[in-house]
């Protein structure tokens, strides 16, 4: 059985020149936990995992060319925009972000009475304008407790 079938994908290793002998190393670069090295035909093969594109993987080739094709990979993209959507543009405000949240008054409540006792504040606290301004401007569903 082949030594490379034996390895896990982390623990990849490659043929390296040093001192005229040749030597078995590990792959080093981040940019492998995306590629999987294969030899194809009797050369050195980087499968991308997302799109499974064959590019050169020879140690004298580097790994530049395998960080540019991950930053251009459609499948890889699309895979991270559904996993990881982008946070939306407020509309007609720069700079500014909305990240989408689910807001329940009922857990809000709980958390501000247990927070008044545990910190031992006036039960006022909920009346105080300050307050009330910062809870608002977290959701406009927020209403003060009774």
């Amino acid at each position: 059985m082949d030594n490379e079938d034996n390895q896990t994908q982390g623990e990849s290793a490659a043929s390296v020149t040093h001192g005229g002998l040749r030597r078995r190393g590990r792959l080093r670069s981040i940019v492998w936990e995306h590629f999987e090295k294969k030899k194809i035909n009797g050369i050195d093969k980087a499968i991308c995992n997302y799109c499974k594109n064959a590019l050169v993987a020879r140690s004298s080739d580097g790994t530049k060319h395998l960080h540019d094709h991950l930053k251009a990979c459609q499948v890889k993209k699309e895979i991270e925009a559904i996993e990881f959507p982008p946070a939306k543009k407020a509309a007609g405000e720069k700079g500014k972000t909305l990240v989408e949240t689910h807001f329940n008054p009922d857990v809000t409540r709980r958390k501000m009475a247990r927070a008044i006792v545990m910190h031992e504040y006036p039960l006022s606290i909920v009346e105080h304008q300050g307050l009330r301004d910062v809870m608002s401007s977290l959701n406009q569903l927020w209403k003060p407790m009774s």
